[in-house]
């Protein structure tokens, strides 16, 4: 482990319980209120007794207030109740970003099941494997999608006995349509999101509604979101970070406005956060990065009517902080925040603008403090918390951590430990309370160290798990679709910088003996089923890979790829590797 004395800061004596507090993590804002006894679905219908005539949702023209929002849901979710939706059911939602979407998400809710998000942007075979996996009855889609999910099939047994084509919002009736009746309660699921894999294959992660409400009522609360602010629906609903765009906005009685179907120019972008008047953006770290260059680059101020930048996804650098304050002039609060799928969405978040960062935080913004009652642990390997300014492996605990996998019981067991904290808390008052038994941890295989102020910085991770522009990609998964190749006798999958701030995947591949490498069979076999940000820039051939004396493939020795990925590869030599490292 690695020590940073400057932040080793010794507490005055007679604060011992504040230090074990930090340490173990338990200096969360631990008992902030929720309504834990709802539902999101609930919480939805009580804001639209509050304000039924308010634009819930806007997209580009087409708009729905909150009444008409929760009738067309109420309308559809009637439909699914009849098809025998209920509590833990899961059902495919295979939609395109629109109002239609919109209803159709919280229509499973309202009838009690839980949605699994199906981008009709992924490949054949990768929605085969979430249909199959998710075991759906049934999905959700429109009739432009129809052909994607037959392709899907592949001429199997058919994979979705039931689909129904969800028609366009002007299309529905406004006659008001009854709440249904639900039976689902706060600890039943409200959505499964699929994640990349180490094994090869993506797992789904279990999120109840208990997760949600309080992730979105304590996001709300932090950020101070009114029924006055317009916020950005920008990510993809099979990334969660849609989940912290969608529902504090209507727990709060706010707009929801879509972006464009067509990802804008950054001057383009500038002129529609204006002309839409929107208030917060929720972006992908790696997009805030090439949106602070740009202004670098051509400055501009920033649209009057902004006050928020949420950010997350991966490491934030500070060098793109501090040139976003020479545009942002501290009108604009930035909040970096960090969170895994497995911990619903946002763990930590950092407010850019209260605490300005450290000399010691290695280049990039803290990922800060625990949300409301989440807890955070800095551990060692045998679980025990570190010392401030010490590095050690990230836990999270408290009310964000995940049912577990979806039939995965094994992992579910791995990842998933039991809370030796739990029966302490922290809140920030410095009163120690007892908190509920039988809570779980999240083990995330991320490496952090906690400074004296609190603050946590992130350092890395332990595994072959990297993020690129803000997608979580385990480098096994797509190791594993490579391997499965007939020609393939060896992949390894890297994420290289061999230009600042330019990374890539590089996947490096030995052929089966006497094969002629050909590299755009192999990207094709990889579009065919990864996701488009999954797919590796470059595929570099080797004739063996460089191993270490213990054996292993020495991944520090794998070359840097030579030729740009467009260019024609058909004439590439196989480069020599070293079979042993010193």
């Amino acid at each position: 482990m690695s020590s940073r004395p400057n932040d080793r800061v010794a507490l005055s004596v007679g604060k011992q319980e504040d230090e074990q507090g930090l340490l173990t993590g338990s200096r969360a804002r631990t008992g902030a209120g929720f309504l834990e006894t709802c539902c999101l679905h609930e919480l939805f219908a009580l804001q639209v007794e509050r304000t039924p005539f308010a634009i819930a949702i806007q997209d580009g023209e087409r708009t729905l207030s909150y009444r008409q929002l929760n009738t067309h849901a109420n309308q559809l979710a009637h439909r699914l109740q009849q098809r025998g939706i209920g509590p833990d059911t899961l059902v495919g939602l295979c939609l395109a970003r629109s109002l239609e979407q919109m209803v159709s998400l919280l229509a499973i809710l309202k009838a009690g099941g839980a949605y699994v998000p199906l981008d009709p942007a992924l490949p054949p075979e990768r929605l085969r494997y979430l249909i199959t996996n998710a075991h759906l009855s049934l999905v959700l889609t429109q009739e432009t999608h129809l052909a994607l999910l037959a392709q899907s099939d592949r001429g199997r047994a058919r994979l979705c006995p039931d689909v129904i084509c969800i028609p366009q919002v002007g299309e529905l009736s406004e006659t008001e349509s009854p709440t249904p009746i639900s039976q689902a309660n706060p600890l039943n699921l409200a959505y499964v999101i699929y994640t990349s894999g180490s094994t090869g294959q993506p797992k789904g992660v279990l999120i109840s509604h208990r997760n949600v409400v309080n992730h979105s009522t304590a996001i709300a609360r932090h950020y101070r979101l009114t029924a006055e602010d317009r916020v950005l629906q920008f990510s993809s609903l099979s990334f969660d970070a849609a989940i912290e765009e969608i529902f504090p906005t209507w727990l709060s009685g706010a707009t929801l406005v879509l972006r464009p179907s067509m990802l804008l120019t950054f001057e383009q972008f500038h002129a529609w956060i204006e002309q839409e008047r929107i208030t917060i953006l929720d972006l992908p770290t790696a997009y805030w990065h090439a949106w602070v260059q740009e202004l670098a680059r051509h400055p501009r101020p920033l649209p009057g009517c902004l006050r928020l930048v949420i950010i997350g996804g991966e490491k934030a650098e500070e060098a793109r902080w501090r040139q976003w304050q020479e545009h942002s002039d501290n009108t604009v609060l930035l909040g970096n925040t960090y969170g895994p799928t497995e911990a619903t969405v946002t763990a930590t978040l950092y407010d850019a603008r209260a605490t300005l960062p450290t000399q010691e935080s290695a280049g990039a913004l803290p990922i800060g403090q625990p949300l409301a009652n989440v807890q955070c642990y800095v551990l060692d390997r045998q679980l025990r918390p570190v010392p401030v300014g010490e590095r050690g492996e990230l836990y999270l605990g408290g009310e964000g951590v995940a049912r577990g996998y979806l039939g995965r019981p094994e992992l579910t067991a791995e990842r998933f430990l039991p809370d030796p904290f739990v029966g302490i808390s922290h809140d920030q008052s410095g009163s120690y309370s007892a908190y509920p038994p039988g809570r779980r941890m999240y083990r995330t295989g991320d490496w952090v160290y906690r400074r004296a102020d609190g603050q946590i910085v992130y350092v890395g991770r332990e595994d072959h798990q990297v993020k690129l522009r803000g997608f979580r990609i385990e480098l096994g998964e797509i190791e594993q679709v490579l391997r499965s190749q007939l020609t393939i006798q060896e992949a390894v999958v890297l994420l290289r910088e061999d230009q600042p701030g330019k990374p890539q995947l590089v996947a490096y591949v030995q052929p089966m003996a006497g094969v002629l490498p050909d590299v755009d069979l192999w990207h094709l076999a990889l579009k065919q089923q990864l996701p488009a940000y999954m797919l590796p820039t470059a595929i570099v051939p080797l004739r063996a890979f460089p191993l270490t004396l213990s054996g292993k493939i020495d991944r520090n020795q794998l070359p840097a790829p030579k030729l740009p990925a467009n260019e024609s590869r058909a004439k590439r030599t196989l480069p020599k590797a070293r079979p042993l490292s010193r």
